[in-house]
């Protein structure tokens, strides 16, 4: 998957982008930025594929890469590392 934010404000709060290339996915996602953790959901569809909706990400940032838990509310969980490009 791909990460983009698309807008930040003053508060933290943004919104950006998950691509699921192999999924044929792209989803909305909106969550808050505090400190080096971004936590986010994914809350639309913008193009519908086999990427489901409505996880949540936690994920911390590094010199290099986005790393921690994801969680598809009553279903499954995971670890996810996004590395930076």
């Amino acid at each position: 998957m791909k990460l983009k934010v698309v807008a930040v404000d003053a508060s933290g709060a943004f919104r950006g982008e998950l691509d699921w290339p192999s999924l044929g996915s792209l989803h909305e996602i909106r969550g808050t930025s505090t400190g080096w953790t971004l936590t986010f959901r994914e809350v639309a569809a913008i193009k519908s594929g086999g990427a489901h909706l409505n996880c949540e990400y936690e994920l911390v940032l590094d010199s290099a890469s986005l790393r921690g838990p994801w969680r598809e509310p009553g279903n499954d969980e995971g670890t996810v590392t996004l590395t930076r490009r």
